[in-house]
């Protein structure tokens, strides 16, 4: 089920994010397009502009922050690669 804040966003906003989520790499792609159903309506403003600027960046450095967490060269990516990371841990 998608967020009400998310639905909230514009069409246009809205398509873009979700466009911007899909990866080469289904791995990637899933992740992504999860936190931004599940997740994004949880962020702050802030996040948010913080997630739409890593979108930004290749897959390669998605993939190793996210799946093999390495750590990524800017505060600003850890923060929200940790929201996305934890947002996915399995509950035991």
């Amino acid at each position: 089920m998608i967020s009400n804040h998310f639905n909230e966003l514009s069409e246009d906003h809205r398509g873009r994010l979700e466009w911007m989520c899909r990866r080469g790499m289904l791995e990637l792609d899933s992740i992504l397009q999860n936190f931004l159903i599940q997740g994004y309506n949880g962020l702050s403003q802030r996040e948010k502009h913080s997630f739409r600027t890593l979108l930004m960046e290749s897959d390669q450095n998605l993939l190793e922050w996210l799946i093999f967490a390495q750590k990524p060269h800017t505060k600003v990516y850890a923060h929200v690669i940790r929201k996305i990371r934890n947002a996915f841990k399995p509950e035991d």
